[in-house]
């Protein structure tokens, strides 16, 4: 193994390993896995940040405890400034851990998939566009109901990457009206 190049290893990790890892972490989680196996492969996966880079986060209560986020904080401290990918999903969803895990670093997000209420919503909304400028794809599920969508379009309109934008509420008001590229996607 040591006569292998350190960039040939990293190719093998990163095409062992799903794009995505779901939280909470399965024991044999492949990122996880690679770690243990010696002392120069945990080295190398550790000093690989695209590795760390991309994850789903399955969130099953309103209210996650705190230490619940430590291992989700680690993920992030070990993708270094790797552009990011968050999937946020399941039966309810949590405003203070988008808060407190997406919003320090969106600037770095490619792909965001999140359930927000309209309060985070609106916190999202007052980002300036040129922490966004890394965006390609958002989706966006509202929990309450939905303001006039206009204003959401502007702001992610001015993302020079993003190609996909869906916005999702369970309240539809009668006064919605949603442009094509909103449904389409923008290009």
């Amino acid at each position: 193994m040591e006569d292998i190049p350190v960039e040939i290893i990293q190719m093998i990790f990163l095409k062992l390993c799903s794009p995505s890892t779901r939280f909470p972490l399965r024991r044999k989680e492949r990122r996880l896995v690679v770690t243990h196996i010696c002392s120069q492969w945990r080295a190398i996966a550790l000093s690989t940040p695209t590795l760390w880079a991309s994850f789903s986060i399955y969130v099953w209560s309103s209210r996650l405890p705190p230490q619940r986020l430590d291992p989700i904080r680690a993920w992030i401290s070990r993708s270094s400034q790797s552009t990011l990918s968050f999937k946020f999903y399941g039966p309810t969803w949590d405003p203070e851990m988008v808060t407190n895990l997406v919003f320090p670093v969106i600037h770095r997000c490619s792909l965001l998939k999140l359930r927000l209420n309209t309060t985070t919503l609106n916190r999202l909304l007052t980002f300036p566009p040129n922490s966004l400028c890394s965006l390609q794809s958002i989706s966006l599920s509202v929990e309450e109901n939905a303001r006039d969508p206009t204003p959401i379009a502007t702001v992610f309109q001015s993302c020079p990457k993003l190609h996909k934008f869906s916005l999702t509420t369970f309240i539809f008001p009668k006064h919605l009206k949603i442009a094509i590229s909103m449904c389409l996607g923008i290009n």
